[in-house]
């Protein structure tokens, strides 16, 4: 839970109906971000009610009794690699190869630029295969960018998934068509993906290796 994405405003000075206003009222905010109204509160002068733009069960705790199956290594945030024409992955055209290569190399990396990356990567860890998702920022010149260096459009740089994904289960011809169809019309947008409009929110696919490219392209 993000106590940044909390907020308490003056019902006063937002704009809206105040006999609309209720605790779990839905709002969506100027710069596109879901958010839910927590708590209502009033006051001697004014009204104040406080709005909540975490997922609805960010913070939550649970109690599960699970069982280890298997431990298998797995390419980490340092091991993404970049693209090198001479070295195809393991994953072959054929899913259903099940080649030494492709035991050796079941796990791969893929890349995608959806817009705002939240979204995008609750939907590929929602994706059965998908075992690690990271987001980050990439295509950019600036090495460890802040996230107001980014939002200034001035270092090249768009907000970005990297998915792991156990290439026995799933493919990345569909990963591909999971962003594709996530991104719907707005791929033919330049520099924006719903509300979210800058450099910054361009979407794009960023493959590893040729195979990925033929895929990609």
């Amino acid at each position: 839970h993000d106590p940044d994405l909390v907020a308490t405003l003056r019902l006063a000075q937002s704009g809206l109906d105040p006999n609309q206003v209720q605790v779990g009222t839905e709002l969506v905010l100027s710069n596109g971000l879901q958010c839910r109204v927590t708590e209502i509160q009033q006051g001697d002068d004014d009204a104040t009610f406080t709005i909540d733009a975490n997922p609805p069960l960010a913070g939550a705790s649970y109690l599960a009794t699970v069982t280890l199956q298997a431990i298998y290594e797995t390419p980490g945030l340092v091991d993404i690699p970049p693209y090198n024409s001479d070295d195809d992955d393991g994953e072959t055209d054929n899913h259903d190869d099940d080649s030494s290569q492709q035991q050796q190399q079941r796990f791969q990396v893929a890349t995608f630029a959806l817009g705002c990356f939240w979204g995008g990567e609750l939907e590929y860890m929602r994706e059965p295969g998908v075992v690690g998702t990271w987001v980050g920022y990439t295509q950019g010149q600036v090495e460890h960018p802040t996230y107001q260096q980014v939002c200034s459009g001035t270092t090249g740089h768009t907000e970005a998934i990297a998915v792991v994904y156990d290439t026995t289960v799933t493919s990345y011809e569909r990963l591909v068509h999971l962003a594709m169809a996530r991104l719907d019309e707005n791929k033919y947008l330049l520099h924006q993906v719903g509300n979210d409009k800058g450099p910054q929110y361009r979407h794009g696919v960023y493959y590893h290796t040729p195979r990925q490219q033929r895929v990609a392209q």
